[in-house]
């Protein structure tokens, strides 16, 4: 190993994965989530999206206050479901519980930004598990071919689209906090 590389291995384990099975794990470099029992593990984002992620927490964190913008944290679904949006704005609430992890009332909109290895989860599979969990907004952000935001609200038990907006424009959102984001700012200068 250099530097600071740890290994990582998973535990041996012979039934469906639980939330609290995670606490076995080391800390890593590595995303661990779950998906109805089984785990999900994918590599630290690229530079791209860090930038985009970074970007977007600087925009939104003065547009949501008393609500607060997190970034990869664990959102738990179910026992046997645990997510990590790459950012999610929060109840400020969540904090004063004193629980390690996110529930599904904490958050008020997630935000997946989409990798390569990433597509299917964060166009099909999140937005159903967020929506069927009652989370009020989903932004998914597309960097490829070109950056792209797209924006959703809860309506029954599924997301409806509200727009979507490219690089020069400005998206302006009433649900579910009011902002106003430049989609050209959440790139690099």
């Amino acid at each position: 190993m250099e530097g600071n590389d740890v290994a990582f291995s998973i535990p041996v384990h012979s039934n469906e994965w639980t939330v609290d099975d995670l606490d076995q794990f080391p800390e890593s470099h590595l995303r661990i989530e779950l998906h109805d029992g089984s785990l999900v593990v994918s590599p630290s984002p690229a530079l791209p999206h860090q930038v985009v992620t970074t970007q977007l927490i600087l925009a939104l964190a003065p547009l949501v206050k008393p609500h607060l913008v997190i970034i990869d944290t664990d959102l738990v679904m179910s026992p046997t479901s645990l997510r990590r949006p790459d950012v999610a704005v929060i109840d400020p609430s969540a904090l004063r519980a004193g629980h390690p992890r996110l529930v599904p009332e904490d958050v008020a909109l997630a935000v997946e930004i989409v990798s390569p290895s990433s597509r299917a989860t964060d166009r099909l599979i999140k937005p159903a598990e967020y929506a069927a969990a009652g989370i009020p907004g989903y932004w998914r952000i597309e960097l490829e071919p070109d950056l792209r935001m797209f924006a959703y609200r809860l309506e029954g038990d599924s997301y409806a689209e509200i727009g979507s907006w490219g690089r020069g424009d400005t998206a302006e959102l009433a649900d579910p906090l009011p902002v106003t984001i430049e989609v050209s700012a959440l790139e690099a200068a």
